[in-house]
């Protein structure tokens, strides 16, 4: 499609010059993908929603409506689908969901059907063939024809839909397509006393079909082959959700059904989330994932440091070459993973690190982590233009092309200082928190003007250019005080997690002023500009337990996740004690920190850490970290079973509801480790603290990150050993070497 930003319509070439655009189009699209590059205009025309158009004389007039999605172009008949695929370009996971029932999610593999212009038709074998149908939610633009010489083939002012529905194919059942960004979905809504056993998925042009043994409908098709996701069903009830036993049956060949078992017949069924792409990220060596973040587009970034010195990078990246014994890196993937944008390494010829990242409104990415090369990449006029320590911590923007640097500057003092948490507010100014032992550590404006013990956590706000510091303060007590994450509120109010082995670590308006074991967790909220405490207080047991990962909601929640091995853990609204040896936990601060929402144990029989959390703007918070249990708590799993590993073991991502109940938690992992080689959690850290304590430069074994889209879609990413991790529509689908990153979507 070209478009016309003039007036909004959609113009389309004669058809002859239109297919071969298209194909020429996407063929590039997947060029560019494999070097890792993308022309603005590609870019453009692969990030166009699917849009369905009402067919006024454009096609054959069987078809009612009519869509072109990425290597496939979408026929509507009567309720059927016919799905023509093109061999120029992979389908990018055209994605179908069904609502009442199932998930039926259609993504085709890399091996796309190479036949030229093959067939699959999607039939609901039995249906009514006169069901009507009708569009929904018109689209602002129209589509318009020039088609040929003669003004009577032309067609203007078709009207385009986000939506179409065909009513009553099955007595009681419509089916209604519609698209999530550029991916196809479908559902079936199903009326009270309707029998969904009469559904029929006839797939006409497939070589064959079968139900792969994950539950998946997999259609052979022209060489390739296109993969329905096996439906997970449930229902919510008064006592929350329950799940409905379900999934693909195969009735006769090439023909489907499904099958379901007891279930509720007054309620609605939902969707269960499906894994929409899965990707290795990494080279010939280990690479460590730490940080994830969103931009308005949901594209992912994700930052890390890697040993590899053929780490992918895109042509025109910041730096492309490797340039010391460890490097940061940068990584941004579109929000449908099916590009990376831009990928450079950040570092120079010491120890790199970037442990988070965060992305303002215009893509600009900020990363903060630790550095000892004294030839770390810093530009002109920043506050701090020299490493001062064996170690410094750093503050960097990247431009939103990932081609240059906006600004870059170290923040240190005389001996090691990490950055571990960065966050943006409206203004543009960054607020790093992390950990120092530096009693020289830069301090403007502080609450805290001097170093309290061993090591303190500190919590600096730089301005939008990077030339001056807000506030920079040390923060904790006369033993060892970490800041690992920090949020910033609307109001420019900071929140900052972590872990403390000080008796004294400064507390204001508590809900926990006493620290209560080998190290306890602590939360704190700071006041705009630095200028007090609005609360601090511990939070944890009589044992060793930590905050790793923070984020703030809406309405200014706290919402913190980390590792306890307490078994008198602070909780609330839960009677569910300590399971395995270590737990993760997720506990949630109302507004202002003075009580909790909830506070609960998340683990199974082994050890459990919980590494990032995120909540959104409704208060759902979504985790990610490491388990070794088999028996971790699941709900509605894209992955039901633990896969391996003896150290770090398992993935888990895990969604939790403003009450703290499950909604959504999944194993994603291969037979190998999926969090790291020895170093989890807590003890990441206070294995950092022994290697620069003794002025060793500083690395660490693996890491976890988490965020959600405004539609609960959930992005994760983290570390890998496994050759065998789950992938789907993979960027990169081979191991690379020592251990890769992995990047995930799970679609709602």
């Amino acid at each position: 499609m070209l478009h016309v930003g003039r007036t909004g319509d959609t113009f389309h070439l004669p058809a002859t010059q239109h297919r071969s655009t298209l194909a020429i189009t996407r063929t590039s699209a997947s060029a560019m993908r494999r070097t890792g590059s993308q022309s603005p205009a590609i870019s453009g025309l692969a990030k166009q929603p699917l849009r369905f158009e009402a067919n006024a004389g454009q096609t054959d007039p069987r078809v009612n409506f009519l869509a072109r999605g990425n290597g496939y172009t979408l026929f509507l008949t009567g309720g059927d689908a016919v799905l023509k695929l093109r061999a120029s370009a992979p389908v990018q996971n055209p994605r179908m969901a069904a609502a009442l029932t199932m998930d039926p999610g259609i993504a085709a593999k890399q091996s796309a059907p190479r036949e030229s212009g093959a067939v699959l038709r999607l039939n609901l074998a039995g249906d009514n063939a006169n069901a009507s149908a009708s569009g929904e939610a018109p689209l602002s633009g129209t589509s318009n024809y020039f088609t040929g010489s003669s003004h009577s083939q032309w067609r203007s002012g078709v009207t385009d839909y986000a939506r179409v529905r065909y009513h009553s194919v099955y007595p009681g059942i419509d089916v209604l397509y519609h698209a999530n960004n550029a991916e196809l979905e479908y559902d079936f809504d199903v009326a009270p006393g309707a029998n969904p056993a009469l559904i029929r998925l006839k797939l006409a042009g497939a070589q064959r079909t079968d139900v792969a043994a994950n539950g998946d409908l997999v259609a052979h098709v022209g060489g390739g082959e296109v993969r329905m996701h096996k439906p997970v069903i449930y229902q919510q009830t008064a006592s929350g959700r329950s799940i409905v036993d379900g999934g693909y049956t195969l009735v006769a060949n090439n023909e489907a059904g499904f099958r379901l078992g007891a279930y509720d017949r007054r309620l609605p069924l939902v969707i269960d989330p499906t894994l929409a792409f899965s990707t290795y990220l990494g080279g010939n060596e280990r690479e460590l994932m730490f940080g994830l973040a969103l931009d308005p587009s949901d594209n992912v970034y994700v930052c890390g440091t890697t040993y590899s010195t053929n780490f992918p990078t895109t042509v025109g990246a910041f730096q492309t070459t490797y340039a010391g014994a460890e490097d940061a890196f940068v990584t941004k993937i579109s929000a449908d993973g099916s590009t990376m944008i831009y990928s450079t390494y950040i570092g120079g010829s010491g120890l790199d690190v970037c442990d988070m990242i965060a992305v303002n409104a215009a893509g600009n990415a900020y990363i903060t982590g630790q550095t000892s090369s004294s030839d770390f990449p810093v530009t002109a006029h920043v506050f701090q233009e020299k490493l001062r320590g064996h170690t410094d911590a750093f503050v960097t923007e990247l431009n939103t092309t990932g081609t240059g640097l906006v600004y870059s500057s170290f923040l240190g003092g005389g001996k090691a200082s990490l950055g571990y948490g960065i966050a943006l507010d409206t203004a543009g100014d960054a607020y790093v928190t992390g950990f120092t032992n530096s009693p020289g550590f830069p301090t403007v404006n502080p609450i805290q003007p001097t170093i309290g013990g061993l090591q303190d956590a500190f919590v600096t706000e730089v301005n939008p250019t990077a030339s001056a510091l807000v506030y920079s303060t040390f923060l904790g007590g006369t033993n060892s005080d970490l800041g690992y994450m920090i949020a910033v509120d609307s109001t420019g109010a900071a929140y900052v997690g972590g872990f403390t082995s000080s008796v004294d670590f400064p507390t204001a308006n508590a809900i926990q002023d006493v620290n209560n074991g080998i190290t306890n967790g602590f939360v704190a909220g700071i006041q705009p500009n630095g200028t007090g405490l609005i609360f601090s207080t511990y939070i944890g047991g009589s044992i060793r337990d930590g905050v790793i990962g923070l984020s703030i909601d809406g309405a200014a929640n706290i919402y913190v996740t980390g590792a306890a091995t307490s078994p008198d853990f602070p909780l609330k609204n839960t009677t569910q004690g300590l399971k395995g040896s270590r737990d993760a936990f997720v506990t949630a601060f109302a507004a202002g920190g003075e009580s909790l929402i909830y506070s609960r144990y998340l683990g199974g029989n082994s050890v459990d850490f919980g590494e990032s959390i995120w909540a959104d703007a409704d208060g759902y918070s979504y985790v990610t970290g490491c388990t070794r249990s088999t028996n971790f708590p699941l709900k509605n799993p894209i992955q039901s079973t633990y896969g391996g590993g003896t150290k770090a073991g398992d993935a888990f991502i895990t969604e939790v509801s403003r009450e703290g109940g499950i909604v959504f938690s999944t194993y994603l992992g291969g037979s190998a480790d999926d969090a790291g080689y020895a170093i989890a959690g807590t003890w990441r850290a206070l294995a950092r603290l022994h290697m620069w304590q003794t002025g060793y430069p500083l690395h660490v074994m693996h890491g976890y990150a988490i965020a959600a889209d405004a539609s609960h879609n959930i992005y994760a990413a983290g570390k890998t050993v496994s050759t065998n991790f789950p992938l789907v529509n993979p960027l990169q689908a081979t191991y690379g070497g020592l251990g890769d990153d992995w990047v995930a979507l799970i679609t709602p």
